[in-house]
C-alpha cells in the first residue's frame, strides 16, 4: 500500500494521494478482518505518507527509491509505537516483525518497480 500511495501522490497530488492511502488502508483492514483500535494509527499515517510523498521525492532529487524508503521509514514511525509500547510482549514481537518487513518489503518494490512507475506516469 505504501508504494501505491507514493505512486498515487507522485503522479495525481498530495490529496489525492492522501485519500487514496487513507480509503485503501481502510479498505485492505476490512478485507482482512483486522479492523481494530490500531486503525487509529494506520489510516492517519498512510494518509500522511500520501501528503508529504511529493515533498520527500523533491528531497531526494527524483530519487524514488530513497523516497519509497523514507515513506516506509515515516510510516511505521507513525503507525507502531501504540504496539511496540504495548506491555504485551507478542504485540512488540509482531510489531518489530512487521516493521522489518514491511520496510524490506518495500524497498524491494521500490526497486523493482519505482523506476518503472515514474517513467510511465511521467514523474519527475
Amino acid at each position: 500500500v505504501t508504494f501505491t500511495t507514493v505512486i498515487v501522490s507522485l503522479a495525481y497530488g498530495p490529496v489525492v494521494g492522501a485519500v487514496y492511502g487513507a480509503v485503501v488502508t481502510l479498505i485492505a483492514e476490512i478485507l482482512t478482518n483486522a479492523l481494530d483500535a490500531f486503525i487509529v494509527t494506520f489510516v492517519p499515517a498512510r494518509a500522511f505518507i500520501g501528503l508529504i510523498a511529493g515533498f520527500v521525492f523533491s528531497q531526494f532529487q527524483g530519487n524514488i527509491l530513497l523516497t519509497g524508503l523514507a515513506c516506509s521509514v515515516i510510516y511505521n514511525m507513525l503507525a507502531q509505537p501504540l504496539y511496540i509500547f504495548m506491555a504485551d510482549v507478542e504485540m512488540r514481537m509482531k510489531s518489530l516483525f512487521f516493521l522489518f518487513l514491511n520496510i524490506g518489503s518495500n524497498f524491494v518494490i521500490f526497486a523493482i518497480l519505482g523506476n518503472l512507475m515514474v517513467k510511465l506516469f511521467g514523474i519527475g
